[in-house]
């Protein structure tokens, strides 16, 4: 087996390991999850089977992601049509959610700045979107800038929500899941500047996906069947699930033939 054929098994491999996570994360908030204590009943151990997963199904796509053979010599994640992005619907549903639940922390500043960020990043989606706003880098480069910002604000707010436990398990697979979507718009953002790491952007993505397997399907299904109702938390898991699919998107473009496979062909024709 060569190593393309190796590395696509690997990250086919990895995306099972994060579907079988939210799953068996699904199931054990239907199961174990307790909505009054905000954890888990004790010795269920579902939970830890879906954690362990989600580390398992990052670690082989980080290993897929180094050992592909290809040059990437028009290496893009964009496409060439117009294309609606599904973060758009998140990062617009976070900034809405989080400016009405705001009030309940100790810091609602914190939360009302990074509604307005959140908001930016919709609007970054949209840029990207589209190629002719896309071909304004400059422009969509600020506002990608102001989405990771917008990120980054909305994990602070929930790390000073004191209605909420610290080690929550809600709490805590959120906060990962966004702290993944942050680090995964830098590995986009380089495609917008020329200074893309295609390799890297690929295990940045397989991240995304397994990380946020825990968090982006369980919070959605605990707050329609009326097991959690911290709509904020939701609209955060709503967030990373369609940071999810857009990353699955951008690694379609990115593994798409390339056009230097046309040219061969095209050469080999004319001779």
């Amino acid at each position: 087996m060569d190593k393309n054929r190796a590395s696509k098994a690997l990250r086919i491999a990895s995306i099972l390991c994060a579907v079988t996570a939210a799953i068996i994360e699904v199931v054990s908030v239907l199961v174990y999850y307790d909505g009054t204590s905000n954890y888990f009943k004790s010795q269920s151990l579902l939970p830890t089977i879906a954690v362990i997963l989600a580390l398992l199904g990052t670690a082989i796509g980080i290993v897929s992601a180094i050992t592909i053979n290809r040059e990437f010599q028009v290496a893009t994640i964009f496409s060439d049509k117009n294309s609606p992005s599904p973060a758009t619907i998140g990062f617009l549903t976070a900034s809405i959610f989080t400016m009405i639940y705001c009030s309940r922390t100790i810091q609602p500043a914190i939360g009302v700045l990074s509604a307005i960020l959140l908001l930016c990043g919709a609007i970054y989606c949209i840029l990207t979107s589209i190629p002719a706003l896309r071909a304004k880098k400059n422009l969509a480069v600020l506002f990608g800038i102001l989405a990771i910002l917008g990120t980054i604000l909305l994990n602070a707010y929930y790390y000073f929500d004191v209605s909420l436990e610290m080690n929550a398990p809600f709490k805590l697979t959120t906060q990962m899941g966004l702290l993944c979507a942050t680090v995964y718009l830098t590995g986009e953002i380089r495609f917008l500047l020329g200074t893309q790491k295609p390799k890297f952007f690929l295990g940045l993505c397989t991240m995304l996906v397994s990380i946020g397997s825990l968090c982006s399907l369980s919070l959605l299904v605990a707050f329609f069947l009326d097991k959690t109702d911290r709509g904020d938390y939701v609209t955060g898991a709503l967030l990373v699930f369609c940071m999810i699919l857009s990353a699955l998107l951008r690694m379609r473009n990115l593994l798409a033939p390339t056009v230097p496979d046309n040219t061969e062909e095209t050469a080999e024709v004319e001779e």
